[in-house]
């Protein structure tokens, strides 16, 4: 069975997060690019720096997004979950990726979320507005596995809803985002 489902573009999280005039988003994506935009309330949309309207731009499941608002505010999505893994691919040439779970009720773990990384590749896991990592960890072929700084497997670290891992990888590398339920 194939299921066709609309992708949530960058109006639709305005929608869904209230925004204000001058809020500002990243969206991380999967090619390594980021694109940032701002909204303008007496424009109603959001903006690139060329002033290129940007609200059809489509945040791809997993994609990060970061939001520099001008007052604290929560984000509420709903709509139609995924019932099935979604493998999503993410540059490498040490490009830095934001990648956000797709778990609406549960976490996934490291080695879930990336089951074949490149030797080398460091991942740091965020907690929900928190600007400092839970922790960091990088893939070691050798050990098969993930270690953090002491040296620690943390294969088995669960990577809530709603928390972020940023990733940096030399070679192009993939998450596997597990079904929602």
């Amino acid at each position: 069975m194939v299921s066709i489902r609309e992708h949530v573009t960058l109006a639709d999280f305005g929608n869904f997060v209230n925004v204000q005039d001058g809020d500002l988003v990243s969206v991380y994506n999967t090619d390594g690019t980021t694109i940032t935009a701002q909204y303008y309330t007496a424009f109603n949309g959001w903006y690139d720096g060329a002033f290129a309207l940007q609200d059809d731009l489509i945040i791809f499941p997993g994609e990060g997004v970061v939001m520099n608002s001008t007052v604290s505010r929560e984000a509420v999505f709903y709509g139609s979950v995924i019932d099935n893994a979604i493998l999503s691919p993410y540059a490498g040439s040490n490009i830095i990726n934001i990648i956000g779970t797709l778990e609406p009720v549960s976490g996934q773990t490291l080695v879930e979320t990336f089951p074949s990384p490149a030797d080398g590749t460091l991942v740091s896991i965020y907690s929900e507005g928190s600007l400092t990592p839970l922790f960091t960890a990088q893939y070691y072929t050798t050990f098969a596995g993930w270690y953090d700084g002491s040296f620690t497997l943390r294969d088995s670290a669960v990577i809530d809803s709603g928390s972020a891992a940023v990733m940096k990888t030399s070679a192009d590398s993939d998450a596997l985002h597990e079904a929602a339920y």
